[in-house]
C-alpha cells in the first residue's frame, strides 16, 4: 500500500492550526517581498514587482480564498500600487 500515513486525527483544533501556520506563512513572505518592493528605486520597478507578486498569489487563491490574512495582503498590495 503506498500513501501517507497519518498518525495525527484530523479535529477541527489541528485544521485551525494548520490554517494559523499557512497565514503566519504568507505573512512572512508578505513581509521579504515588501522589503524587497520597497528597495527599488523607481515606480515602474515596484508597480512591477507588486504585480509580479499579485500573480504569484493569485496561483493560490483556491487554497486561500477564505483567509482573512491572504485577502488584505492582495488588498494593501492593491493600494501600495495605486500609491506607487
Amino acid at each position: 500500500d503506498a500513501g501517507i500515513i497519518v498518525n495525527t486525527d484530523i479535529t477541527p483544533s489541528y485544521i485551525s492550526s494548520l490554517k494559523d501556520r499557512a497565514d503566519n506563512v504568507l505573512e512572512a513572505v508578505y513581509a521579504k517581498e515588501l522589503k524587497e518592493i520597497q528597495a527599488l528605486k523607481t515606480p515602474t520597478g515596484k508597480r512591477n514587482r507588486i504585480d509580479k507578486f499579485l500573480n504569484l498569489l493569485s496561483e493560490y487563491f483556491d487554497e486561500f480564498e477564505f483567509s482573512d490574512v491572504y485577502n488584505n495582503i492582495v488588498d494593501e498590495l492593491n493600494t501600495l500600487k495605486q500609491t506607487t
